[in-house]
């Protein structure tokens, strides 16, 4: 990712077919004001609403939701206990109460 991501880590990625989200301890996305994830549409990146407070380690992505995961207690400025959903076609962030632990499972159907 070359210089896109300064002084900063990036720990996960994950595309949509329309978008790749990047996530890690960055606040700077190519020149873009993020907080901890971005977007990129193929020409340029995007904040995620007001991003996370805390690192993101882990992304994942399924019928246009991202699945975020990592060391934060607040996605989009609500709580959140590591654990956060950024619904892509409302552009919106969901929290979901969590008693710290989080399992997700699914499986590709064909």
């Amino acid at each position: 990712m070359g210089n896109l991501f300064r002084r900063a880590t990036v720990w996960g990625i994950a595309a949509s077919d329309i978008f790749v989200y990047v996530g890690g301890s960055f606040t700077n996305a190519g020149g873009v004001t993020v907080n901890k994830i971005a977007c990129w549409n193929g020409r340029q990146w995007f904040p995620l609403g007001s991003g996370v407070e805390g690192n993101v380690l882990a992304l994942a992505v399924r019928d246009r939701e991202l699945y975020v995961a990592g060391v934060f207690e607040s996605v989009g400025g609500r709580p959140s206990a590591h654990f956060g959903i950024w619904h892509e076609p409302l552009a919106l962030w969901i929290a979901p109460v969590a008693d710290d632990r989080v399992v997700i499972s699914w499986s590709s159907a064909s």
